[in-house]
This record gives structure tokens, sequence and C-alpha cells, in this order.
């Protein structure tokens, strides 16, 4: 066998691992959940709309027309309105994900099905892997609700879609952060209690 056919056997077996794992699948049922939908897209909107009505009430009370003009001219209003889009995208995500991956461990103990886990074979990886293929799908669900948001500040100017997916892979790469950060204190906390 060939080093390259090696690896895709390996990452195809990584993949089966992540879809078949309890964290996944029931990360999956609440992502689709229509009640949670419905709050998140609510919570969400809210923080994205608050964030532009802030820009808007800045640029609009600055004392003379001509800051406000140059303000606009140097940055462009799209430049502002997706920076308070992506401040607002970053305090929903700062609160939502670390409550979604929490429990991971601490979960299972306070339930009292953590035994269960444990002898039905479930390997720590997989475990892991389905609440992190959990996140990513929770992330992707968020970007995709902001996006008519991110094509009106395409339309206004001032910012380049460039810009918008490298400010959304930061995002991305934060988010992975935060849920190793997130991770790390559970077990830590799994561990005293």
């Amino acid at each position: 066998m060939s080093p390259v056919s090696v690896r895709m056997s390996a990452l195809v077996q990584a993949w089966r691992d992540m879809a078949n794992s309890p964290t996944w699948e029931r990360d999956a049922a609440t992502i689709t959940s229509p009640w949670r939908m419905g709050m998140w897209f609510l919570v969400l909107n809210i923080l994205i709309v608050a964030g532009l009505i802030a820009v808007y009430a800045v640029v609009s009370s600055i004392s003379t027309q001509n800051e406000s003009s140059v303000i606009l001219a140097n940055m462009g209003l799209g430049r502002l309105f997706s920076g308070a889009i992506f401040l607002a995208l970053t305090f929903f995500l700062t609160v939502f994900v670390p409550i979604r991956v929490f429990g991971v461990f601490l979960g299972p103990r306070v339930g009292r099905y953590f035994d269960q886990i444990v002898l039905s074979g479930i390997t720590p990886w997989r475990f892991m892997a389905g609440k992190i293929m959990g996140v990513q799908a929770f992330y992707l669900v968020v970007m995709v609700v902001s996006l008519p948001y991110f094509l009106l500040c395409l339309s206004f100017g001032g910012v380049s879609p460039f810009e918008v997916i490298l400010c959304a892979l930061l995002l991305f790469v934060y988010v992975h952060v935060l849920v190793i950060a997130t991770l790390a204190a559970s077990t830590l906390v799994s561990e005293i209690v």
C-alpha cells in the first residue's frame, strides 16, 4: 500500500469514528431542534442588529458632518458594519460554544451514565471528535445565518469578500481555541467533582 492510500484510509476511518460518536449524534439532534434554532437565531439577530444600530448611532452622533464623512470615506460603511457584525458573532460564539461544550465530561458523570460509555468501548478520541464535529456544525449554522448581513456589508462597499472570508477563518480558529480551552477546563472540573 502506498503512503497516500494509508493516509486516506486513516482519514476515512477518522471520519467514520466522528460520525459514529454519541456526542455528535446528540449535537446533531440539538442543532436541528426547532426551538433551540429559534432561540439562537433570535439572540444572534438581536446582537447583530444592536451592533449595526450602535455603529450607526456613533457615526451619526459625531459633532460635525465633515468628521463623519471623513470616517466613512476612509473606512466605508460596509467595513464599519462588518466589524460590528464580527464583534457580535464573536460575543455570541464566546457565550454559546462553552455552554455547548462544557458538559461533555461532567454530564455523563453527574447523569451516572459514564460507566456505560466506558463499557461500550467508545474511545476517548471518538467521544471528543464527535463534540468537535458538533461545534463545527454549530459554527457553520451561525455563519450561514449571518451571511445575509455580510452580503449587505459587501453592497455598502469598503470591505472585500476576501476580508470577510479571512475574518470568518479567524473566527473559526478562535472557536476551536475556545473549544480546547473549554474542554481542558471541563476536564479539570470533572476531576474535582
